[in-house]
């Protein structure tokens, strides 16, 4: 146990040193993978989504064969919850091997908007509860809602009994607090869907507005309160003390994402970094007009994980902050092993000089997102590799 306590300090101290900008013994590896672990471990999605013996042995199988520095150790997916509860969000493709999420706007009219903004609570368990869930309702039998119970509570004891790997493989939990994702996300994913969205805030903005400070005060707030709550400085049992998530900002203008978008990031940030704490920031699709912003940020608290943007000309952009940054899914899914080394081997060369953390471009939660093979040669490259 001792041993597993000093490695998690270790690693720890790695990804605290990576993000203040400084040069490490050695390049931290950190899995950016989700349910492509359970074809890993050789079973079919559905298998896993309903079986948490078989998630914790995809998630002990991932660690026992990269050596990750810094992974997600719990459920990978709580499908079971879902179904008990009669959703018809989500629908199993045998034939793909696949779960999708219908689009399913929650909102059916405009007049509903103002029903949110006026009581989010009531319209939230009148509407969109039922909405989403069939048995839902006023007349939801005791047999059904038990079995709501009793799944989520198998949910809660995968989850303690899979987090422990943590403490056996020496892991450290990523980050003490996660910032709320912004009002934009939350129309777009819960209650209008992206055409929808949208339409709105051309339409009509001083709605749309209304919608987003409505939203940020019932959703959002609670969780800033939390990270404003936190005492000042890092805490040190943390890889990172927060963690910010950008998804729906390609879908702005410049004009847009000022208005819309960027107060509700800068809020997460301020609340992080007046504290003195780091945040990892994981930016989906093009960094666009965000990139910018972070020129101003305070140097050695953030990390910057990009999905699509040139990693060497962001550290040109942005030579004092810590990348995470790492082999491609494309090369990791159709490369060779050859192909896959060369590239993790670039990067570690060009930006391993200070404030790098290994990883992977994008999610890995698909059959064809990465072959074995490709990721074992990284990892035994990553582990030897010394800067």
């Amino acid at each position: 146990m001792e041993d597993t306590k000093k490695l998690r300090q270790e690693r720890i101290g790695l990804f605290r040193a990576a993000t203040a900008n400084q040069k490490t013994d050695r390049i931290p590896h950190r899995s950016y993978f989700t349910t492509w672990m359970f074809f890993d471990a050789g079973f079919r999605l559905i298998e896993a989504a309903e079986d948490y013996d078989k998630q914790e042995q995809s998630v002990r199988e991932h660690y026992e064969k990269y050596h990750w520095d810094g992974m997600a150790c719990g459920p990978q997916c709580n499908y079971g919850i879902s179904r008990t509860l009669g959703t018809n969000w989500y629908h199993y493709d045998a034939e793909a091997d696949a779960i999708s999420c219908v689009d399913q706007p929650m909102i059916r009219e405009y007049g509903e908007i103002q029903e949110y903004i006026d009581n989010p609570k009531k319209f939230i368990y009148e509407k969109w509860m039922p909405r989403k869930y069939e048995a839902f309702n006023d007349e939801l039998p005791t047999e059904r809602m038990q079995a709501v119970f009793t799944a989520r509570d198998a949910y809660f004891a995968a989850a303690a009994k899979i987090g422990r790997l943590a403490d056996e493989f020496g892991l450290p939990p990523m980050a003490q607090a996660m910032a709320p994702i912004t009002p934009l996300e939350h129309m777009i994913d819960y209650y209008l869907g992206i055409k929808e969205t949208s339409i709105l805030m051309r339409r009509d903005a001083a709605l749309f507005q209304a919608f987003a400070d409505a939203i940020c005060n019932y959703a959002c707030e609670p969780a800033y309160r939390v990270i404003d709550a936190l005492p000042d400085g890092p805490n040190l049992d943390y890889a990172f003390d927060g963690h910010i998530m950008l998804l729906a900002h390609t879908l702005l203008n410049r004009k847009q994402f000022e208005k819309y978008y960027w107060p509700y990031i800068s809020r997460g940030l301020k609340a992080f970094t007046d504290k003195n704490k780091t945040v990892h920031i994981q930016l989906q699709g093009k960094g666009m007009y965000f990139l910018e912003h972070l020129q101003d940020q305070p140097k050695g608290l953030l990390d910057l994980q990009p999905e699509l943007d040139d990693v060497f000309e962001v550290r040109k952009m942005l030579p004092d902050m810590c990348l995470s940054a790492g082999v491609s899914l494309n090369m990791l899914g159709h490369g060779t092993p050859e192909d896959c080394v060369a590239q993790a081997r670039k990067i570690c060369e060009e930006l391993g000089g200070h404030g790098l953390i290994l990883t992977q471009d994008k999610m890995g939660a698909y059959p064809k997102d990465c072959k074995t093979e490709n990721l074992l040669a990284v990892s035994r490259f990553v582990q030897e590799y010394r800067t």
